[in-house]
Order: structure tokens, then C-alpha cells, then sequence
């Protein structure tokens, strides 16, 4: 008895509770996101990580391009392109900032939106 009581009430709420999950809802929009170039500067993070690579550049630049490298290293690829894209602009003769910024854009596009990695950034070096 108590069987068949238990299988008549989820004969009648299952399918109401799938055809709530499975309705059909509004579409969300999808909003295009900023490229990190157009962004506000990044903050100066710590506790990230502690990788460290010495390339030669401006102090402040160094600062932006560690920061970077453990962010990219933490796979917060989105910020890890505002460091680098910070570095960049505070020394823009700095290859390995531009080697930075390279492989962020390319691991969040390749990621994140799920395209294919991108053979460049579109930047001219």
C-alpha cells in the first residue's frame, strides 16, 4: 500500500518538476566583454603565487609582468592580460611583456570562449 502511495505521487510530481527544469525561459543576452586593453588599470595584488621570472625591464614593469605570470599560472587568464597589458604600457620596449600578454590573450580566447587559440594577438611588435 505504502509502495503504492510512494510511486502515484512521483508519477505525478516528477514530470512536473522536469517540465519546470526543462521550460522553456527567457534567453539571456549575452553582452560582449571588454578587451582588457580598454580596461582601467589592474590593482597591485598579492599572495598570488610566487613565480618569478628577471626580464629586462623597468622595475615597475618587472612588477606588472610578475604579476601577470602568476596570475597566468593561477589560470585567472583575464587578469593575468590586464597585468601584462599594464606592463606594456609602462615600458613598451619590453618583449617578454608582450610575450606575457601573447600567451594570456591566447589561453583566455582559446578558454574562455572556447575558439581555438589564436596564431597572434593582433599586435605588431
Amino acid at each position: 500500500m505504502l509502495r503504492t502511495l510512494a510511486l502515484a505521487l512521483l508519477s505525478t510530481a516528477l514530470p512536473a518538476a522536469f517540465a519546470q527544469m526543462n521550460m522553456a525561459s527567457h534567453v539571456m543576452e549575452m553582452q560582449d566583454e571588454i578587451p582588457p586593453e580598454k580596461l582601467p588599470p589592474p590593482v597591485r595584488m598579492s599572495g598570488i603565487g610566487n613565480a618569478h621570472m628577471e626580464i629586462s625591464a623597468t622595475p615597475d614593469a618587472q612588477i606588472w609582468f610578475s604579476q601577470g605570470l602568476n596570475l597566468l599560472h593561477d589560470f585567472w587568464d583575464y587578469e593575468s592580460a590586464r597585468a601584462f597589458e599594464q606592463a606594456v604600457r609602462t615600458d613598451p620596449q619590453c618583449a617578454m611583456c608582450y610575450w606575457g600578454l601573447y600567451k594570456a590573450e591566447t589561453f583566455y580566447h582559446s578558454t574562455a570562449q572556447g575558439l581555438p587559440a589564436r596564431p597572434s594577438i593582433g599586435r605588431s611588435l
